[in-house]
């Protein structure tokens, strides 16, 4: 027998032999028939928190096939996500500006709020706030002069120019996600400028030795030798005598 699947099982199918065949049982499986389809694949809609986090592939092996048939999981409406959002108490998120912003908002608050009051929350909050940028927060015993339970806070922005409604933002966010006890000294908000440009670098190493090599110094040399010489000269005179009429 082949396996029965929801969504592309008959109703009927499903049924014994026994009540099968009666037609008032078979007009009401075509009815069902008629509603479940629309109700299976409405099922998809319904994973909110594996849309949340594209966790399509987490999920359980009938739901898995069911998102399948459907097309894949689609992401959330932004209607939908505030509503998320308001469900998981989001800090501050009114000060969203993008649908990418509040996303990112969304899918951190679980952890933020687990983590709420460390360095970490406040770094996570504030780059999920503010979109492409760096949170850093250094610790009063990090720095020259700090004093106990203080803390600075460094935001470097990517690809966007410094507004001040930016450090307003990222103020309001490390106010509300830092613990009572620890005060913000300093708020400071940079830019990384970058160009697209191609840059080659080229480079060659030249290594060479020289080995002077001395004799070893000699200072005790004599020598004792003779010398003969001699020479010897020859001359040998050649007379040619040609015939009458050749010259």
């Amino acid at each position: 027998m082949s396996s029965r699947r929801i969504g592309s099982t008959p109703f009927l199918e499903l049924l014994p032999d026994s009540i099968a065949g009666d037609p008032a049982i078979r007009a009401a499986t075509e009815a069902l028939d008629r509603l479940l389809a629309p109700s299976v694949q409405a099922i998809p809609s319904l994973l909110l928190y594996a849309r949340l986090y594209g966790k399509e592939t987490d999920l359980l092996p009938p739901l898995r096939r069911i998102a399948e048939l459907a097309g894949g999981l689609k992401d959330l409406d932004e209607p939908l996500l505030d509503i998320l959002a308001w469900q998981l108490h989001v800090d501050s998120y009114e000060i969203a500006r993008t649908y990418a912003e509040k996303l990112e908002m969304v899918k951190t608050a679980i952890a933020v709020h687990r983590k709420k009051g460390t360095p970490w929350a406040v770094e996570t909050a504030v780059t999920a706030a503010l979109g492409n940028v760096e949170t850093t927060v250094t610790e009063w015993f990090d720095y020259e002069g700090g004093q106990p339970y203080h803390f600075k806070v460094l935001v470097t922005l990517f690809e966007q120019g410094i507004v001040a409604d930016d450090i307003n933002r990222a103020r309001q966010i490390v106010l509300e996600t830092k613990n009572t006890r620890s005060h913000l000294d300093h708020l400071g908000i940079t830019v990384a400028l970058g160009s697209n440009c191609e840059t080659r670098f080229g480079a060659t190493l030249g290594i060479g030795n020289t080995v002077t090599v001395w004799p070893e110094e000699i200072t005790d040399l004599e020598q004792t030798c003779s010398l003969n010489a001699g020479i010897a000269a020859q001359w040998q005179p050649v007379l040619t005598i040609n015939p009458e009429g050749n010259s």
